[in-house]
């Protein structure tokens, strides 16, 4: 029980881990390179961390911010990385980045999400 347990946890922690790291490698980038970081980092930063502990403590609630999270950084306000690539859609300007992690997200939660939720399954018709 317990080392399936660490097999769902890993692999629902790879987006966020992600994230982390994109994270971090935009912080290395900071202090080696001239690059800057403005607001929509600091505040991506805040929302990753609170994911994490979301993650370990309040797993249902994890899902719910950690896609909000993705969500607002797909439509470009917040920010992991020291790179900005978008591209624009008519008005609306989205964050490839996000979108990847989205995918991401979805297909490998995708069990755990209809564990956390399971009245949200797909049911028969009667």
């Amino acid at each position: 029980m317990l080392i399936k347990m660490k097999k769902n946890i890993t692999k629902d922690f790879i987006p966020l881990l992600i994230s982390i790291l994109l994270i971090i490698i935009s912080a290395g980038m900071k202090f080696i390179g001239n690059y800057n970081l403005n607001f929509k980092h600091y505040i991506g930063l805040i929302l990753i961390s609170i994911c994490v502990f979301l993650f370990f403590n309040f797993r249902k609630l994890y899902f719910y911010i950690f896609i909000l999270t993705l969500l607002s950084g797909l439509l470009g306000f917040i920010d992991f990385f020291y790179i900005n690539i978008q591209f624009e859609i008519g008005p609306i300007s989205l964050n490839p980045l996000f979108l990847i992690l989205i995918i991401l997200f979805l297909t490998i939660s995708k069990d755990s999400l209809n564990q956390v939720f399971p009245e949200k399954q797909n049911k028969p018709n009667d």
